[in-house]
């Protein structure tokens, strides 16, 4: 839920939301509070946690179509031709299965289920009003309970947006973007998502958009704009869930971490084992999970493996 700017200020601006998978403050972790210890130099090589190589090769989810398949070749391979920017991937959605992640110019969201891994989705924001800000994009990013859909915007704060920015509704079953409103300016964190309990659609949602002046409820099912939320509708529970750095040595550089239950996070570094930082792209990013309670790591999917061409 949060707004993208050049990403050393997308740290601060990007916000997110996801649904809470039951953290409570009884169950922090220690291992949650501090700096990354090897980003203080405080631990070497020999205490770096190993890391188990749990991806297996699938690049796309096979849940997708083969129509699908050949628009997220094609955008992967455009992506690997970019480079990283001045910041890291950052998790804006994460519920176990599937997870949603955000740079400078895309949404890329994933199956990490071992039955379905692969990318499923790929929003392309480079086209679309959601404001610049010095050169970047500006856009704040609400995912859906299901990580299926996501609502897309900005907000004008103290900013100076151009162009004025849209509202927009992301699919990402079939990829789609669909304009909601024009000139729309968001409030940020105002964005509820109600089940339709009466939907046997795939995107079966009431989305409660609120702006700075004004707001917008949209029937994701029906495709159009209605005056309330129906009395039978289900409020999801859905809030960012990320912290910013761990005390365990991951021989990653990262920050930004997504607290999955109380004693794992996940995120989405760059890879470790490039010769040269400038010689990284877009493409060179992996899901890893860390666990804080036995100080184990597994990379659950990654996108650019040596000698992989079938892009």
């Amino acid at each position: 839920m949060r707004k993208m700017v050049p990403l050393l200020l997308i740290t601060i601006l990007l916000c997110f939301s996801v649904v809470i998978n039951g953290c409570t403050d009884e169950n922090k972790n220690p291992q949650l509070d501090g700096i990354e210890s090897n980003e203080e130099g405080g631990n070497t090589q020999a205490n770096r946690i190993i890391f188990t190589d749990e991806s297996n090769g699938s690049i796309i989810s096979p849940l997708v179509t083969a129509e699908m398949r050949n628009k997220l070749l094609s955008s992967i391979a455009g992506m690997k031709e970019m480079g990283p920017g001045v910041g890291p991937w950052k998790v804006i959605y994460c519920n176990g299965d599937k997870i949603i992640l955000y740079n400078y110019a895309h949404i890329v969201a994933c199956d990490i289920s071992k039955e379905n891994k692969g990318i499923y989705s790929i929003i392309d924001l480079r086209d679309l009003k959601t404001g610049t800000y010095q050169g970047s994009i500006i856009a704040l990013v609400y995912s859906s309970p299901d990580a299926m859909s996501c609502i897309l915007g900005a907000g004008y704060w103290e900013m100076d947006i151009e162009p004025s920015p849209s509202l927009y509704l992301c699919n990402f079953y079939d990829g789609s973007v669909k304009e909601l409103e024009t000139n729309y300016n968001m409030a940020n964190g105002e964005v509820k998502w109600y089940k339709n309990m009466q939907s046997f659609d795939l995107l079966p949602w009431y989305v409660s958009i609120k702006g700075n002046d004004t707001g917008i409820i949209w029937d994701v099912d029906g495709g159009k704009r209605v005056d309330s939320i129906p009395k039978d509708a289900r409020l999801e529970t859905v809030e960012e869930n990320y912290i910013e750095r761990i005390k365990i040595d991951t021989g990653y550089t990262y920050l930004y971490w997504w607290k999955v239950n109380g004693n794992s996070v996940i995120g989405a570094p760059y890879r470790k084992d490039a010769d040269n930082a400038s010689d990284l792209k877009l493409t060179d990013f992996e899901i890893i999970e860390v666990n804080l309670q036995d100080i184990s790591g597994k990379v659950l999917y990654k996108l650019a493996y040596p000698g992989i061409t079938n892009f």
